[in-house]
């Protein structure tokens, strides 16, 4: 529970910074160097306390942060700039649940119940209640159906990253048991950052030639730096760290349903950083896509 808990407090803090990064930014530009940035601050903590990963676990891992890190990511900062934290952080994690036990169920054959099912549905429709009128309000130059796609493609890039992250703890050879506690932790996040830099450079150098840098001030854009700091730091360094801790020793399903949380703490971390003031439509929605995403793994 611990690691999960960790992992929900500094992955809210991560999207609040996260968005005000990429509107400043831009949403490819953000998503690269705060991956570089977690990149060099790893580095650093792999050399005082950490076990690296090696055989089929890295390459599990590789291949976890490309998809998760790499292109769920890419679209996750771009959704920032449209829709804003409350929304993408709503769609990123309340889907995620759902989709994880689906992807399990195909790539792990572990077989959701109709109870799992019957939850992942009360969130879908959580999530719609969300996605309601009031959320117009909340997207940038009225792009509501750009962003929501965004939030869907973040959220099949969480849950497929969580479900190959459990294929590197089972892997055949034995490699996954240094991924056990917090220092395998810092080990797996290190790969899975190397996996999503390479994916994240690729991606954001094809949507920089079709989506142009914001329009901001040289001032903007000097603070904008900043919170690419405290997003790099929150986010892929001690939160994936986290992350990574608390799917060694849970389903990803499971670990999914509790950062379902993550988007009760941005609605208010986002009141403050943005001005975004759901309406009690939105509020009513997020509680029932919470509640729909514990509900799956409560039946897991």
């Amino acid at each position: 529970m611990i690691p999960v808990l960790l992992t929900v407090l500094f992955w809210s803090l991560s999207v609040v910074c996260a968005t005000r990064a990429a509107q400043a930014l831009g949403g490819g530009m953000a998503n690269r160097w705060r991956l570089v940035i977690a990149i060099i601050l790893l580095s650093l903590a792999m050399f005082a306390y950490g076990t690296l990963p090696s055989g089929q676990a890295w390459w599990w891992l590789i291949a976890s942060g490309a998809v998760g890190l790499g292109l769920g990511d890419l679209a996750m900062y771009r959704g920032y700039e449209l829709i804003g934290s409350r929304l993408i952080a709503l769609l990123t994690q309340c889907l995620a649940a759902p989709i994880a036990g689906v992807l399990e169920w195909l790539w792990l054959g572990s077989h959701p119940g109709a109870g799992e099912i019957a939850w992942g549905c009360i969130a879908l429709i959580g999530v719609g209640l969300a996605l309601g009128p009031s959320a117009r309000t909340s997207a940038h130059g009225g792009r509501l159906a750009l962003g929501v796609a965004m939030g869907v493609c973040s959220a099949v890039g969480l849950a497929a990253a969580g479900v190959l992250t459990r294929s590197a703890s089972a892997a055949g050879d034995g490699s996954g048991a240094v991924l056990a506690g917090f220092d395998g932790g810092l080990g797996a996040a290190f790969a899975r950052n190397l996996g999503g830099a390479v994916l994240a450079f690729l991606g954001g150098w094809l949507l920089a030639m079709r989506v142009p840098r914001p329009d901001t001030g040289r001032h903007e854009r000097r603070r904008g730096w900043w919170w690419l700091l405290g997003t790099a730091i929150c986010g892929p360094t001690v939160g994936v760290a986290c992350y990574q801790w608390a799917l060694i020793e849970a389903p990803a399903a499971t670990v999914h349903a509790i950062l379902a949380l993550v988007p009760v703490l941005v609605m208010p971390l986002a009141m403050w950083s943005e001005g975004d003031r759901p309406r009690p439509l939105a509020w009513l929605g997020a509680a029932i896509a919470v509640a729909g995403a514990a509900g799956v793994a409560i039946c897991h």
